[in-house]
């Protein structure tokens, strides 16, 4: 089992890979969100510590936080599916995108979505305070749809510890 720096840097190859699929070419994306290719969503924990939430266009998802990791959770259709609401999504939201040149991690108080598209990687920040809910919502559809995703990741994780698929 690996220790606790070699997760981190798992973790954060991962994340850089996710960063760099644009760059990296990346299949197009499905018709359910024609110009969203992927995401990766960084939630601050404690101000050293993030939760990443990485789903791509081709269903991959996968969850990383300081205590658990959830990958592959693709391979689950109700993961795949909220996956895909969740991109599609993302897609309404696009026009408050902003150029993303380093994938940096959002300052404190504040909840980033990384998105990737066929052209550029953009991102978009929201009050943690809002992704949480413990403030008015302006984006609800889009917490709801982030939320999902980890919703169906935690379920499949759980069928497969308890023996199901």
């Amino acid at each position: 089992m690996p220790d606790r720096g070699d997760a981190m840097k798992m973790r954060l190859r991962l994340r850089a890979k996710a960063l760099d699929a644009v760059a990296l070419g990346l299949p197009a994306p499905p018709p359910q969100h024609p110009n969203v290719c992927g995401a990766v969503v960084d939630i601050e924990a404690d101000g050293e510590r993030f939760a990443t939430l990485v789903a791509m266009g081709e269903g991959s998802t996968s969850l990383y936080t300081s205590g658990q990791v959830f990958i592959g959770g693709g391979k689950h259709a109700v993961v795949r599916q909220a996956t895909h609401a969740f991109l599609a999504e993302l897609a309404n939201h696009l026009a408050r995108g902003e150029p993303d040149p380093d994938g940096a991690f959002p300052p404190p108080g504040i909840v980033r979505f990384h998105v990737l598209t066929p052209d550029a990687r953009l991102f978009l920040d929201m009050p943690q305070s809002e992704f949480l809910g413990t403030a008015p919502m302006t984006e609800p559809d889009l917490v709801m749809a982030a939320h999902a995703v980890v919703t169906a990741l935690r379920a499949a994780a759980q069928a497969r510890s308890s023996g199901g698929s």
